[in-house]
């Protein structure tokens, strides 16, 4: 449900022919009737795979204003000096 009249832009990481898990169709279904969109660059008849959930993120963030990373491994950057 949208509380604040927002459009929602569901990217998926399959085919527009499925939605992962059943429970979602429900929530794709509302989205559509309120205007949203669903977005998949994958061929239709194309299943869910855990590559393309992480390769999915780069479209979220294509999309979005701004990015806040709120769950991340711990990464150091080492730079060397010459």
């Amino acid at each position: 449900m949208i509380e604040n009249n927002g459009t929602i832009i569901a990217v998926l990481a399959y085919g527009l022919d499925m939605i992962y898990t059943k429970i979602n169709s429900g929530l794709a279904g509302e989205n559509l009737k309120n205007d949203g969109i669903l977005l998949s660059e994958c061929p239709i008849g194309t299943p869910p795979d855990k590559l393309r959930f992480d390769e999915r993120k780069r479209i979220i963030a294509g999309l979005a204003k701004s990015t806040i990373v709120f769950e991340s491994k711990e990464k150091i950057a080492y730079s060397k000096m010459y």
